[in-house]
């Protein structure tokens, strides 16, 4: 090195070559499962809340792989075109969906997702009647509608497995913060007061993001 030992400035420069340990490559391996969310929890102390690192859901338009051509499947577009579609705010419960909406002439009730329901009607007149006269469709659903082709579930169910979080932050809360970069939190695998082990917990989410859900978290305790 021809820096190496000359005077700069009245300092010394010294230079030398990095060296790794027998095996080691000089990389960093994280050794995440591609299956599995990895949290790193630890507690950095002195480390203002500014200097955290956050992780986001990537909300990018999904990859298209391929396009293919599709069929219907006729036996449901008969009962579909005899239906609506309700959104709710809550996550009602089909029975009791069945059974309020049932005197308005609702023959069907199927779940879309967990907020959005299709109703169906015995035919194409009472669903009109439905949409015109849907005072008592209103005291359940903040929005109804025909039902088009292009309604989809926009939502779906996952397990995120969380790694690292020591016993002193396991704590709902805690895991409901989690839940909540990637969705809504539901419930988690195992009550928190029947933990045994500590090396991971499973939390069950409904989420829109449909690409693959890993990352690391910092999560700041006390």
């Amino acid at each position: 090195m021809r820096l190496n030992g000359r005077l700069i400035r009245g300092c010394r420069l010294r230079v030398s070559i990095a060296r790794y340990g027998k095996g080691s490559t000089g990389v960093n391996e994280e050794g995440v499962s591609k299956q599995k969310l990895k949290v790193i929890a630890r507690r950095r102390w002195g480390e203002k809340p500014s200097q955290v690192s956050q992780v986001r859901c990537n909300k990018q338009d999904q990859e298209v792989v391929a396009k293919l051509g599709g069929e219907a499947n006729e036996s449901f577009v008969d009962w579909l075109n005899r239906s609506i579609i309700c959104t709710s705010s809550v996550a009602w419960d089909l029975g009791d969906l069945s059974q309020a909406l049932a005197v308005v002439g609702c023959e069907k009730i199927r779940a879309l997702s967990k907020y959005k329901f299709i109703l169906t009607y015995p035919s194409g007149l009472q669903r009109d009647e439905a949409l015109q006269n849907k005072d008592l469709l209103v005291q359940w659903f903040h929005e109804v509608k025909n039902w088009d082709i292009y309604e989809t579930c926009d939502s779906r169910r996952l397990w995120i497995e969380v790694f690292g979080v020591p016993p002193h932050g396991w704590a709902l809360k805690n895991f409901e913060r989690i839940a909540s970069i990637w969705g809504q939190f539901i419930c988690l695998e195992t009550p928190i007061e029947e933990t045994v082990c500590f090396d991971s917990m499973r939390i069950l989410i409904e989420s829109k993001c449909f690409q693959e859900v890993m990352g690391h978290i910092i999560l700041q305790i006390g």
